[in-house]
């Protein structure tokens, strides 16, 4: 049970940290009147989705796992 409290733990890590960039992507881009596609923006979706998104799912593979 240790490993999925960890893992829920790094869940809420990269989801803040993706949160954090998404908003400082909307404000810098909108104070600096930017509208091109900027690093940022891709640091927000990958954060998101590679951080967030495989640790849940490895969440899911441990439970599985552990419930066999």
């Amino acid at each position: 049970m240790r490993i999925i409290n960890n893992i829920i733990c790094v869940i809420k890590l990269y989801t803040v940290l993706a949160m954090i960039w998404g908003v400082f992507y909307r404000e810098l881009t909108k104070i600096n009147d930017y509208t091109s596609l900027t690093t940022l923006s891709v640091v927000h979706a990958h954060y998101f989705v590679f951080g967030t998104m495989f640790f849940l799912l490895l969440g899911v593979v441990s439970v599985c796992s552990l419930l066999n």
